[in-house]
């Protein structure tokens, strides 16, 4: 048995998600729950404001996940 057998070796796997999509992650689950928070509150401005930001949260959350896949290394 050698030390240069590659099979003996565990297998590392990295993550080559960019931060900016990463930060996109963080950015629309934000404002889909302050969105959920403001749509609660029960001020009639507030809950079409919370339900625009939970729709807006959503989509965004879903490009980027789209754009995560397309990119994905």
């Amino acid at each position: 048995m050698t030390l240069q057998e590659p099979y003996n070796q565990p297998k590392v796997t990295i993550e080559l998600t960019s931060k900016s999509l990463k930060r996109n992650f963080i950015i629309s689950w934000l404002i889909f729950f302050v969105g959920i928070a403001l749509f609660f509150i029960g001020i009639p401005f507030a809950k079409s404001l919370g339900l625009i930001m939970i729709l807006v949260g959503v989509a965004w959350f879903i490009v980027t996940k789209i754009k995560t896949w397309w990119n994905h290394k």
